[in-house]
């Protein structure tokens, strides 16, 4: 039983020194921050795939309640043909600048928590 309370307070300290909940919350940030550009960059290659939009606004016209259909018909078309290469290519720089920063607050928590000093370059 001693070893269990002994491992207990070891871990706390350990997940005290580390930052554990900081690290994660800064994780958990950046990742969801990507997720926006994403969607953009995603709805902006859309109309470039050359999909049929009659066709896809029936396959979402029967996955969406009828009203909700509605609501949204136009803007649904409108991200089906309108090209925007502007958006593209904001959406392409916004999802590469939030994803590495969600890569770059993983691999500062990895190193935080393997004790590893960072001697990569920033190219690296």
């Amino acid at each position: 039983m001693k070893k269990i309370i002994s491992y207990g307070k070891a871990l706390g300290t350990e997940f005290s020194n580390d930052n554990v909940p900081l690290l994660a919350a800064a994780q958990a940030y950046y990742y969801i921050l990507s997720f926006i550009p994403m969607l953009i960059l995603i709805f902006s290659i859309i109309p470039y795939l050359n999909f049929d939009p009659d066709q896809a606004m029936d396959v979402i016209s029967s996955i969406m309640p009828d009203d909700t259909f509605l609501v949204f018909e136009e803007q649904i078309l409108s991200i089906l043909t309108e090209q925007r290469g502007g958006l593209l290519t904001v959406g392409i720089i916004g999802t590469i600048w939030s994803a590495s920063n969600g890569m770059n607050a993983f691999i500062q928590a990895q190193n935080e928590a393997y004790n590893v000093k960072e001697t990569r370059s920033f190219v690296l």
